[in-house]
């Protein structure tokens, strides 16, 4: 049986290509947080007691969603 899968079929089969079928941010992959510039873990921007608070996604405001023309 031959595999039937996205990229196999000639169909977009990228974790952007999901994120955009979800609706999901494509700078941020639905995070809603910046990475950092390594690509390995986010931007740490201070601390709450013990807890990191990172920078959150310039494009998405947070939200890890695509914006769309009718957002704010």
């Amino acid at each position: 049986m031959a595999n039937e899968g996205g990229a196999d079929a000639g169909r977009p089969s990228s974790f952007e290509d999901l994120c955009r079928a979800f609706g999901l941010c494509l700078t941020c992959l639905g995070e809603g947080v910046t990475r950092n510039d390594n690509g390995l873990g986010f931007k740490v921007v201070g601390m709450d007691r013990d807890t990191q608070l990172f920078e959150q996604c310039p494009v998405c405001g947070g939200t890890g969603m695509l914006r769309t023309s009718t957002d704010g």
